[in-house]
């Protein structure tokens, strides 16, 4: 078992001192720390604890998972490392293609109208009667 803990579900007023003394019921702190936003600065709600030993985290989780915190139901589990949560690169994209038994539609291209030519007819000259 892991000696590092993940608590989560804790109030967003939870420091990394107060996530270190709720958790020295179960034996010796190594660590706490309560992840937060790098701009605001504001708790995440969630954190890591580190134990000395196995049986402590192991006591840890029995302790305090599930256990009331400031009105929240804490989640406390054993913590994974990041190389199993987050993958190295991105899935690759599914390859997608057009369905084998269906003829490609041929588009309709309108073409551009001709504009239409009006003809002129010369007007005729109005020659006066000869009487």
């Amino acid at each position: 078992m892991n000696k590092k803990l993940y608590v989560g579900n804790m109030p967003y007023t939870v420091s990394s001192d107060d996530l270190r003394k709720q958790f020295t019921d179960a034996g010796t702190v190594v660590d706490a720390v309560v992840i937060s936003f790098k701009d605001t600065g504001r708790s995440k709600g969630f954190g890591f604890v580190e134990m000395e030993t196995e049986e402590m985290a192991k006591k840890a989780i029995d302790l305090f998972n599930g256990s009331d915190m400031g009105g929240r139901k804490l989640i406390v589990s054993e913590a994974r490392s990041q190389e199993d949560t987050v993958p190295a690169a991105a899935p690759p994209a599914p390859v997608v293609s057009a369905p084998v038994n269906e003829e490609p539609k041929e588009e309709k291209v309108e073409e551009p109208k001709a504009k239409k030519e009006t003809k002129k007819e010369p007007k005729e000259e109005k020659v006066p009667a000869e009487e």
